[in-house]
């Protein structure tokens, strides 16, 4: 099995656990549900595993194996922020609250997730 399958298989099982959680947190929290949190889900399974899905049809065509280690790490470490800043962002949002520090998590993620794809192998 390929790099790029397993780690889509591992982004597959990411974004049901987000699923399930999101699903699970709505049952104990009085009606009150969250936008972000209910779609970090799809953020896993589209750019996770489509992502890797795809630079595996990819890889297939060319040959070539592609990302490289740098920015396969620097790809999945901008997803994980995005998606643990949007469960941080549902969790706020459902108890009431808030914080000026969440757009952190979304610079962060974003400038990774940039930073994984100029680096990819030519």
């Amino acid at each position: 099995m390929s790099r790029n399958i397993k780690n889509a298989v591992g982004f597959l099982f990411s974004a049901l656990l987000a699923f399930i959680i999101n699903n699970v947190y709505s049952i104990y929290s009085h009606g009150v549900s969250s936008g972000a949190m209910a779609s970090a889900w799809m953020l896993l399974f589209c750019f996770g595993t489509g992502y890797f899905l795809l630079m595996e049809l990819i890889c297939g065509k060319t040959g070539k194996q592609i990302p490289g280690r740098l920015s396969l790490n620097l790809y999945n470490s901008g997803i994980a922020t995005l998606a643990v800043g949007m469960m941080i962002q549902g969790v706020l949002e459902i108890a009431g609250s808030g914080s000026d520090f969440l757009i952190l998590y979304s610079i962060a993620g974003i400038a990774l997730i940039v930073a994984g794809l100029v680096l990819i192998k030519r």
